[in-house]
């Protein structure tokens, strides 16, 4: 995190980032018979 905050990069923003990924990951292993995305 201090890295980042050196480079203009808020703590906040990361979380957001963070908490987005984990959305996807989740929603992509909810949905696992899918199969290729168009």
């Amino acid at each position: 995190l201090k890295a980042a905050e050196r480079e203009g990069i808020s703590p906040d923003e990361i979380s957001e980032e963070v908490g987005t990924v984990f959305e996807v990951i989740l929603d992509a292993m909810q949905n696992r018979e899918g199969g290729l995305a168009a």
